[in-house]
């Protein structure tokens, strides 16, 4: 009697065990940074573009943030908006939030400010969920230009 019974605890933690690890398994992300009217930078001097965030795994219930810094390069001031797009695989993004700090939102020609982008992935993310991607869409509509289709 008492030999099955070790076998069911044993059983019975090597499931727990188990059943930890696969609740908290890294998910890999990246994705593109996509720019209209303006450039992000890495670094506040302005001197290594960032065309993707690729930020490595984050676990289930974790947050993470990165800094950049976005700068107004053309010849008019213009307000930012911010987005995401692409998102793969889909119906993934209901499971992550995406949230941007930024210190300002309209952008003189040539100023910079710091944008503050955090990933939050929710702890009842689907375990067969490993990896996902999207896209960042950083875009400046200025007071002499708006991006236009078809014209």
């Amino acid at each position: 009697m008492r030999k099955w019974l070790v076998i069911l605890l044993l059983i019975f933690f090597g499931v727990a065990l188990a059943y930890s690890y696969y609740s908290t398994v890294h998910i890999e992300h990246k994705g593109r940074i996509i720019c209209v009217n303006v450039i992000a930078y890495r670094d506040e001097n302005c001197t290594e573009i960032a065309t993707e965030l690729d930020w490595g795994g984050i676990w289930r219930g974790e947050n993470k943030s990165v800094l950049l810094w976005i700068k107004n390069t053309g010849n008019w001031p213009g307000d930012l908006t911010l987005n995401t797009t692409n998102w793969n695989p889909e119906g993934i993004e209901q499971y992550i939030d995406v949230t941007y700090e930024l210190d300002k939102t309209r952008l003189e020609p040539g100023e910079t400010t710091p944008l503050l982008i955090t990933l939050a992935v929710h702890e009842d993310t689907p375990l067969n969920h490993t990896s996902f991607a999207f896209d960042t869409v950083i875009i400046l509509t200025g007071d002499e230009y708006s991006p236009s289709i078809g014209t």
